[in-house]
């Protein structure tokens, strides 16, 4: 199995691009709560921040999937010749989709609207893009090797380990033991962006509510 045409390469980039484009999704939406002063309602219920982020998580990985499932016919249509499973495809995009979200929940604490929010959220898009090899192959600044995984400068980013897993899986046709570090590392980052994100909006936004 591989690519059979240069729009294999590209499609699983796409759709990673997709995904992050819930950064600016989010951070909208949670600046519109503050600036409506909704927080100070729903501070009076006694709402935390863990249980309002993660209502409005769970809607945002709702439309990723949507979003992934979209993307994902077009490019069928298109000529797309899909090699693996699509369902580890969609684990793979959830899993991308909550390190999104929890860079549109820090971005969200520092902005004052939507316009803000919309514009700081997709630069924090374009940055990942550009710099996970989504969109062209970056050369390769190899830091050290893990359990015989080369870990790449840029793979402080989920969206790198997570495309590459997606390329694996949609383009390369491997399954889920094939992919299990590079899930489990994108897991790992997008907990800890997510975390950061939650943390942030508790303290800075929750707090003065």
């Amino acid at each position: 199995a591989g690519a059979q045409s240069l729009f294999d390469l590209y499609a699983p980039g796409i759709i990673t691009f997709a995904i992050l484009m819930l950064i600016p999704q989010t951070a909208m939406l949670a600046a519109r709560e503050i600036r409506w002063r909704t927080l100070r309602r729903l501070r009076l219920t006694c709402l935390n921040a863990w249980e309002l982020l993660g209502g409005i998580s769970l809607a945002q990985m709702v439309v990723a999937a949507l979003q992934g499932l979209m993307i994902f016919l077009g490019a069928l249509a298109l000529g797309f010749h899909n090699q693996g499973s699509f369902w580890l495809a969609l684990l793979v995009g959830l899993v991308l989709s909550l390190s999104a979200i929890g860079m549109g929940l820090i971005v969200a604490c520092f902005v004052e609207n939507d316009s803000q929010a919309a514009n700081i959220g997709g630069a924090v898009s374009m940055l990942q893009v550009f710099l996970s090899g989504s969109w062209f192959t970056l050369p390769p600044i190899t830091m050290f090797t893990l359990l015989g995984h080369q870990i790449d400068l840029f793979v402080v980013f989920p969206t790198t380990s997570g495309f590459l897993a997606l390329q694996q899986v949609l383009v390369y046709g491997a399954g889920l033991g094939e992919i299990a570090f590079r899930l489990g590392f994108t897991l790992l980052l997008s907990g800890v962006y997510f975390a950061i994100g939650v943390i942030l909006f508790q303290k800075l936004q929750m707090r003065d509510a």
